[in-house]
């Protein structure tokens, strides 16, 4: 098999493994309605969920990080999700107000309580450990393309940061534009190998154990 006609096949695994994200809405801290999947649509989005108090801890200490790095970069997007359906009415307001004010100015447009769905969310997540914070990334489509639970980090964070960037690096136009290339057979063999290259070294590690044979990422043996 050609090595660039794969690069459909990589694209079209990693699409097949996303799964589709539940609808959610709510009022974010800057007093805009936020509906998701749709607000992100276009954009690689993270979504950082909380169900519990003791939660704020390790999704504050995600969010801080990923900001920090990724808040200012096209196409990406961070919301912080704490999920209050089950706080009772009578204090919600008042859980929803000392939240507001701890969050810095510049994220509460992107800080969303959600107050309902909360048992459709856990299956979602997988939900396990109470406390946890459970981050699930969105791709481009709206689709559920990665997800990460736990406490943050250097560690846990290293991880998910070289998974954000691969999946970023899979969904990029330069990817869809070789298989374009390819498809109207005007690559020489060298650029063939180059891209497949680049595929290999951006595409997630399961789909690399996969389809790839590790030794071999840029010769003509390299996909099965």
């Amino acid at each position: 098999m050609r090595i660039l006609s794969a690069l459909a096949l990589v694209a079209a695994m990693a699409a097949q493994a996303a799964q589709p994200m539940l609808r959610i809405e709510g009022e974010s801290f800057a007093g805009q309605k936020v509906v998701l999947p749709e607000a992100a649509l276009g954009k690689t989005a993270v979504l950082i969920f909380g169900f519990t108090k003791a939660s704020k801890e390790p999704t504050s200490a995600w969010a801080r990080k990923i900001h920090s790095e990724f808040g200012t970069r096209n196409g990406f997007e961070l919301y912080q999700l704490p999920v209050l359906e089950s706080v009772p009415r009578f204090i919600r307001g008042m859980v929803i107000s000392s939240i507001k004010k701890g969050t810095p100015e510049d994220m509460r447009a992107y800080f969303v309580p959600i107050l309902q769905n909360e048992a459709e969310l856990k299956r979602l997540v997988d939900y396990k450990e109470a406390d946890d914070a459970y981050l699930v990334v969105l791709d481009p489509g709206g689709q559920v393309a990665l997800q990460r639970h736990g406490p943050f980090s250097e560690t846990a964070y290293g991880q998910f940061r070289t998974d954000l960037q691969s999946l970023r690096a899979l969904k990029s136009s330069s990817l869809i534009t070789a298989r374009r290339s390819d498809d109207r057979g005007n690559r020489s063999g060298s650029s063939r190998k180059a891209a497949a290259a680049i595929l290999f070294h951006s595409a997630p590690e399961n789909i690399r154990r996969q389809y790839f044979v590790p030794a071999a990422p840029c010769s003509d043996r390299a996909l099965h």
